[in-house]
C-alpha cells in the first residue's frame, strides 16, 4: 500500500511565507478578513517582518499587532464610537490567537494568559453586536463546554439554527469568523462550542474522545431549551476535525436535521500520516534535534499541540489513541452535504474512498468540491469564506425549506 501522507495542510499558492505551517496560519488569518477578522494591510505588514520558520518571531510580530489595534478599540470604546471599538476588537482577537499558533501549551507558561487575552476582545466585541453575541456554559460531565450564541435577530421568535464544531486546533471564537456572520445575514443563529479537547479544555483535563455524540448531545439539548431556536430547522456544521464530529453525531443524535461537513472525515486515524509511528524515534529527527534544535522547534510545538489535545505522550500514541474514532455512514438519516477542498479531494485518497461510501449509505448526501479557481483549493476552505458560506446556507434554506 501506498504510503499515508495524511490531511494535506500544505497549500499549492503560498501568500508569503516558504515554511507551510506558517503559510497554512497565514492563509486561514487571511480567509478571516471576510468576516471582520483581519485587514490586509495590517497582515502583510506583520508578516513581512516575521522570520520565515521562527516561531518566536511569529509570536512577536502577531502580539505586537495585537497590541496596537488593541489599543484603537479601547479608544473607540472610551469615546463611545461602539462599531469602531466592535470591528477593532474582533482583529485584536484573531492577531493575538494567532500567536498561539506556535506557542507551546505543554511548555510555555504564555499559553494560558495570551488565550484568555484574546478571549476578552473577542467578548468585548460580543458585547457590542446588536443583539450582543450571548457568552454560554454548556454543562457536561463536570467540565462546561464554553460557547456563544450567535442571534439571527432580535427577540424571541424562532429561527433556523446552525450548530458549528471546529476542529483540532481552533478555539471556539475562531468559528465565529468563520461562519457566524453568514449564518446571521441569512437569518440563522449560530450555536458556536467548544467540546472535549479543543480550545483551552484540555488545560482543564478535558481532552479528545471517540463518543463525541455525548457532547454533542448536550448542545442540542441546550440549543433547544431556547426559544429562538426552531426546532424542525436544526443543522450542524463540522469544519476540519469538526467533519468527524458531526457525522459521529447525527448517526446517533436524530434532533438534527440536517448536517454539512468541511469534509468528511469518517475513520479519524487517517488524518494522520504513516511517519506519526516513528518521527519521533527517527534518528534524523533525533539528529536534527540534538544538532539544530532551531530548524525543528516549530514542529516540535505543533507535535506537542495536538499530544496535548488527545491528552498522549508521543505522535505513535496519538495515531493509535484515533483508532476508536471511527463514524459509520449507515447509521445517518438526516440529509447531508460534504463540502470537499480540491487539494483535499485531489491528494487525500480516503476523502474519496468516504465520499464513494456516503454515496451508497446516505439517502440524501450531496458532494461538492471547491475548485482551486475560486480560491477554494485548501484545507476546510478557509481562503474563500464567501463561497463556503453560499455553498452551505442555500443547500441548507432548501433542505430545511
Amino acid at each position: 500500500m501506498p504510503e499515508n501522507k495524511g490531511l494535506p495542510r500544505n497549500p499549492h499558492l503560498r501568500f508569503h511565507f516558504q515554511h507551510r505551517m506558517m503559510e497554512f496560519f497565514f492563509q486561514w488569518i487571511s480567509g478571516s478578513a471576510h468576516h471582520g477578522g483581519a485587514e490586509p494591510g495590517e497582515i502583510h505588514y506583520a508578516a513581512s517582518r516575521i522570520k520565515d520558520g521562527d516561531p518566536e518571531s511569529w509570536i512577536h510580530e502577531w502580539t505586537q499587532l495585537a497590541d496596537r489595534v488593541l489599543a484603537r478599540a479601547i479608544t473607540s470604546a472610551t469615546h463611545d464610537h461602539p462599531v469602531s471599538a466592535r470591528e477593532s476588537y474582533l482583529r485584536a482577537y484573531v492577531y493575538r490567537r494567532a500567536a498561539l499558533a506556535f506557542v507551546d501549551p505543554t511548555r510555555d507558561a504564555r499559553y494560558r494568559p495570551m488565550y484568555f487575552a484574546a478571549r476578552e476582545h473577542f467578548r468585548n466585541a460580543a458585547a457590542l453586536f446588536d443583539p450582543p453575541i450571548e457568552g454560554l456554559e454548556i454543562a457536561f460531565e463536570g467540565h462546561p463546554l464554553p460557547g456563544y450564541f450567535v442571534r439571527a435577530r432580535p427577540g424571541l421568535k424562532p429561527a433556523p439554527t446552525l450548530l458549528v464544531f471546529g476542529g483540532a486546533d481552533t478555539f471556539v471564537e475562531d468559528t465565529y469568523f468563520i461562519i457566524a456572520p453568514a449564518a446571521v445575514k441569512r437569518g440563522w443563529n449560530a450555536v458556536l462550542v467548544d467540546l472535549p479537547g479543543q480550545g483551552i479544555l484540555p488545560m482543564e483535563g478535558s481532552v479528545w474522545r471517540f463518543d463525541v455524540e455525548k457532547p454533542v448531545s448536550a448542545v442540542v439539548d441546550a440549543a433547544l431549551r431556547r426559544p429562538e431556536v426552531d426546532p424542525l430547522r436544526l443543522a450542524a456544521m463540522g469544519i476540519s476535525a469538526g467533519g468527524y464530529i458531526v457525522p459521529r453525531a447525527v448517526g446517533f443524535e436524530p434532533r438534527i436535521m440536517a448536517a454539512v461537513t468541511v469534509s468528511m472525515l469518517l475513520d479519524l486515524v487517517k488524518i494522520w500520516p504513516d511517519a506519526f509511528q516513528t518521527v519521533e524515534d527517527s534518528l534524523p529527527f533525533k539528529a536534527m534535534k540534538a544538532l539544530a534544535p532551531g530548524r525543528v522547534e516549530a514542529a516540535l510545538r505543533m507535535m506537542h499541540f495536538y499530544e496535548w489535545h488527545w491528552g498522549v505522550g508521543s505522535l505513535a500514541e496519538l495515531k493509535r489513541a484515533c483508532a476508536e474514532y471511527v463514524a459509520d455512514p449507515e447509521r445517518i438519516t438526516c440529509p447531508v452535504l460534504n463540502i470537499v477542498a480540491e487539494q483535499e479531494f485531489t491528494e487525500f485518497p480516503p476523502a474519496r474512498e468516504w465520499d464513494e461510501l456516503c454515496k451508497a449509505t446516505i439517502k440524501r448526501y450531496q458532494r461538492v468540491v471547491t475548485p482551486a479557481d475560486e480560491g477554494g483549493e485548501g484545507h476546510s476552505v478557509g481562503t474563500n469564506q464567501s463561497l463556503l458560506a453560499q455553498l452551505a446556507f442555500d443547500w441548507l434554506d432548501e433542505t430545511l425549506a
